[in-house]
């Protein structure tokens, strides 16, 4: 594994019964690889699941905090940014995070979103217009709405609509 540039973890086919003690194993193999790499980038996606859970949420904040001081990234995805509201260190994650990208958001989430991320009015609604290839950027210093095109050729890799895929 250490000689790979890229590790995927699967976890689909874990019985929820052993889905917690699978993720702990999965964050412990990682950190001690990162902590022994030069420089490494971390993707954790579906992190809601994560944030749910004390031990693992607790796992995540150590990461963010730590990661830097490791020329380490940590790239954090969910689809449910509101649970970064959720407990202590959602709070300490979402405050160290020097980059946040969004895109597009259910108007029935939009005013948790926006008192999570500091949203104003405008930009709360520009969130929730949002189509794909567009997201907001927010870092310290700047806020803006950005479009990124897709390649025709890699559109079937990115897409989660399976009628998208069987056209591609």
């Amino acid at each position: 594994v250490r000689s790979n540039p890229l590790v995927v973890f699967g976890l689909s086919s874990v019985h929820r019964s052993m889905m917690t003690k699978r993720i702990r194993q999965i964050q412990q193999f990682t950190w001690s690889q990162m902590t022994q790499a030069d420089r490494a980038i971390e993707i954790v996606d579906e992190a809601w699941w994560l944030l749910q859970r004390t031990e693992t949420a607790e796992d995540l904040c150590a990461r963010a905090r730590r990661f830097r001081k490791k020329n380490a990234a940590l790239i954090i995805a969910t689809q449910h940014p509101e649970d970064f509201a959720a407990n202590r260190e959602a709070h300490t994650i979402l405050s160290l995070v020097g980059t946040h990208l969004l895109f597009q958001q259910n108007d029935a989430v939009l005013d948790d979103i926006a008192n999570i991320f500091k949203l104003n009015e405008q930009e709360k609604w520009a969130v929730a217009r949002l189509e794909p290839g567009h997201y907001f950027l927010k870092t310290s210093k700047l806020r803006m709405l950005m479009y990124r095109p897709m390649l025709k050729s890699r559109h079937g890799l990115y897409t989660t609509r399976p009628e998208e895929i069987a056209r591609t």
